[in-house]
């Protein structure tokens, strides 16, 4: 998955004819993940591979974008921002 985020965020850090670079939103399909951990690492393997944003689930797959799930991943974007001193969303 890694390797997929990295890939796709150098095509987006390319100029576009517009002049402007591309942001790279990660949408995490966290019923697939089970655990609140899963979701965690998930959410900062995204993050390590050059996401701009990460988002939760599609609502596809049960259960979807729940409260616990979306502060586990709003806590990684907070500990990211701390240690990194960039901000993703």
């Amino acid at each position: 998955m890694f390797e997929q985020i990295a890939a796709i965020k150098q095509v987006c850090d390319l100029e576009s004819t517009c002049g402007a670079a591309a942001h790279l939103k990660v949408i995490l399909e966290t019923g697939e993940l089970v655990t609140y951990d899963n979701v965690r690492r998930a959410s900062w393997l995204a993050m390590l591979a050059g996401a701009n944003f990460i988002k939760t689930s599609t609502g596809k797959i049960l259960p979807a974008a729940t409260l616990p799930v979306t502060l586990i991943m709003l806590e990684a974007v907070r500990d990211w921002r701390s240690l990194t001193g960039t901000q993703s969303g």
